[in-house]
């Protein structure tokens, strides 16, 4: 209901506080996923920086332009 009525333009001054308190838990949770998103692709880009050799040693990753 509540993303209904902002998709519509309508005002959210009218909300009961069971709403707003389902609207902060939605954020809440959405942001949570948003940080978890970026910690991975943070630790995805660290692992390309270095690659294993043969040998097993780590050396810095080239890249090819």
């Amino acid at each position: 209901m509540v993303l209904f009525q902002s998709l519509t333009g309508k005002s959210l001054h009218s909300l009961n506080m069971v709403y707003l308190n389902d609207l902060g838990w939605l954020i809440d949770q959405s942001l949570k996923e948003i940080r978890v998103k970026i910690k991975i692709l943070n630790e995805e880009e660290e692992n390309k920086q270095f690659q294993l050799e043969p040998t097993g040693l780590l050396v810095p990753a080239t890249t090819d332009h």
